[in-house]
């Protein structure tokens, strides 16, 4: 390799390397310096869109606190000796220098692993936020840290444990930030019960001010979605057609801002709409500067407001108030 690498130079000829962050847990590296790895680890990356499982690589984790008491010494006699061969090289997944998503030998699917370094949690921190830690949750919603037993790391996609659907938390979905890869929008209708509906958050433009903010992407959610001609404005109809739309999801709660409520009657919705963003991250000057154009008496006054917000709450059966009467609580 070395002649190969000299007369490739002496034709003007660079020969470029690569470096895997891995070596093999069977190799003369590990059989000679055993101390300076996990050999009861392996390397891998998490879950992802691409692999539900994650990927297992199958080598050992370095001892990077080992390695430290003699300067790096293996790391860096093995950058020399690739420097005999290549005047150039990559390291491949150099992340993995500063962090390595870290799995159980035992183990084959990279879900049972986690980042490391970390930072797990104790016993103690988990009830602090207010999680009772019951002994069934280790290893199915928590991984025991393999250094210190009494501290745990959140098992990556726990979302998917029997044990994590018992805790009834609910996820937060939102039409144009669909939670499946490659779609655009996602389908009210397919909403888990187990979840709360809502047009805009906080930190988004209501539907009105979205449609007019990005014309192209309303097109095609005219289309697509409302099955209706596209309009440069969102007019009454169509917004109200998209809060029956989430009132009628299956979400176990649907809530809608004030704003895209107040968009369903021409009678109350704000002149200004660009203000009826509350916050815009991207935005110093635009922060939790949001103010009501409606006060709570001309809110009480308007009998068409009320009545369709009425008639959409029983279509959807979200009326709690009729419920509450029909069964005299």
């Amino acid at each position: 390799m070395k002649a190969a690498h000299e007369y490739a130079v002496k034709n003007g000829i660079i020969l470029k390397g690569d470096i895997p962050i891995g070596v093999n847990s069977c190799g003369a590296d590990v059989w000679t310096n055993p101390l300076l790895f996990n050999r009861d680890m392996s390397t891998g990356a998490p879950p992802d869109y691409f692999s539900e499982d994650g990927q297992n690589w199958g080598f050992p984790t370095y001892n990077w606190d080992e390695m430290a008491k003699n300067d790096f010494y293996w790391w860096k006699k093995r950058f020399t000796v690739m420097a005999q061969y290549f005047d150039a090289y990559r390291i491949d997944h150099v992340l993995g220098f500063f962090r390595i998503w870290e799995i159980p030998r035992y183990e084959k699917s990279a879900k049972s692993g986690h980042f490391s370094p970390a930072l797990p949690y104790s016993e103690t921190e988990i009830e602090h936020y207010g999680f009772l830690l019951k002994p069934e949750y280790i290893g199915t919603l928590f991984l025991k840290d393999k250094n210190k037993e009494n501290l745990l790391h959140v098992k990556i996609n726990a979302h998917n444990e029997a044990a994590y659907l018992d805790l009834s938390i609910l996820s937060l979905e939102i039409q144009n930030m669909p939670k499946q890869h490659g779609v655009e929008f996602a389908n009210t209708e397919l909403y888990p019960y187990r979840s709360v509906a809502t047009i805009s958050t906080h930190d988004m433009p209501s539907f009105r001010l979205w449609w007019e903010k990005f014309p192209e992407t309303a097109k095609r959610y005219s289309s697509h979605i409302l099955h209706a001609p596209y309009t440069p404005e969102a007019n009454v109809d169509t917004c109200e057609k998209v809060v029956r739309m989430h009132l009628l999801s299956p979400s176990m709660l649907c809530l809608l801002s004030f704003q895209d409520w107040t968009s369903i009657c021409y009678s109350t919705r704000t002149a200004n709409i660009r203000n009826e963003q509350i916050n815009n991250p991207a935005d110093p000057n635009q922060n939790w500067c949001y103010k009501a154009h409606l006060s709570i008496e001309d809110l009480e006054q308007n009998t068409l407001f009320n009545e369709k917000i009425k008639e959409l709450l029983t279509e959807s059966n979200r009326n709690l108030f009729a419920f509450v009467l029909q069964n005299n609580i």
